[in-house]
């Protein structure tokens, strides 16, 4: 089922993206820029180690480098969050990947220097117990052996018991259709259920909502919310809401 928020945009905020992802991009340029001037300047030094001038130019360009590489970079995980922080980490590493569109092979290089601490310490001892050699290495045996680690099946036992309790409450119909949709993909074992989808939801909305909504004996849980929006509007309008 695809999220409904997907469905929503405007002009301003697609601009809004697009500076932000060229400055990102001029961004990036900057850095392969600055780690080619980084290495130039290594050869030069090993060439000529006497020149006085290389080590303080070297200093400098490579301070540029660390404030350009701290000012962009995403989060470190240091083993200390769980549960949805882990979730969110996760989230915001490729979203980073997707804007520099990194290969599989640099996913794999670049998240090993965002992790620290007890984090950075399970994966070296998980690579080693299980001898992977670095061509082994994939962005998705990394995220099967990370969620398995961090995210214990307690977190998905307390996330199903909260999908089914999740009821609409004092929550508007896009509030409620969001936690649905973000505590469904936890529970896969009702994300194939369309039928179930439907009545889970339907069940969790207001009365004077549900009830208008399951008339129309909605096909899929998109036509669920879009029945329960208009039902929404329409007792907003009739000062009922």
């Amino acid at each position: 089922m695809a999220s409904r928020t997907t469905r929503v945009g405007s002009s301003n905020g697609n601009e809004r993206f697009d500076q932000i992802l060229d400055l990102l991009n001029q961004q990036s340029a900057r850095m392969n820029d600055l780690e080619q001037e980084v290495q130039r300047v290594r050869e030069v030094r090993q060439e000529a180690p006497r020149v006085e001038e290389q080590p303080d130019n070297q200093a400098r360009i490579e301070e540029e480098l660390a404030k350009d590489l701290k000012r962009i970079a995403p989060p470190k995980f240091d083993g200390k969050t769980i549960g949805d922080g882990v979730e969110a980490w996760v989230i915001e590493m490729e979203k980073y990947f997707g804007l520099h569109n990194m290969s599989n092979e640099t996913k794999v290089v670049w998240v090993a220097y965002q992790l620290s601490g007890e984090a950075a310490t399970w994966w070296e001892n998980e690579k080693s117990e299980r001898k992977l050699q670095p061509r082994e290495i994939t962005w998705d045996l990394f995220l099967q052996s990370f969620k398995k680690r961090w995210l214990p099946q307690l977190f998905f036992d307390k996330k199903m018991i909260e999908f089914q309790n999740l009821t609409q409450g004092s929550m508007s119909i896009t509030q409620y259709w969001e936690k649905f949709t973000n505590l469904l993909k936890y529970v896969p074992q009702y994300q194939m259920d369309e039928r179930f989808c439907i009545q889970k939801f339907i069940l969790g909305l207001r009365t004077d909502i549900g009830a208008e909504v399951d008339i129309h004996n909605p096909l899929t849980v998109e036509e669920v919310f879009e029945k329960a929006t208009k039902q929404e509007q329409k007792l907003q309008q009739l000062g009922n809401l």
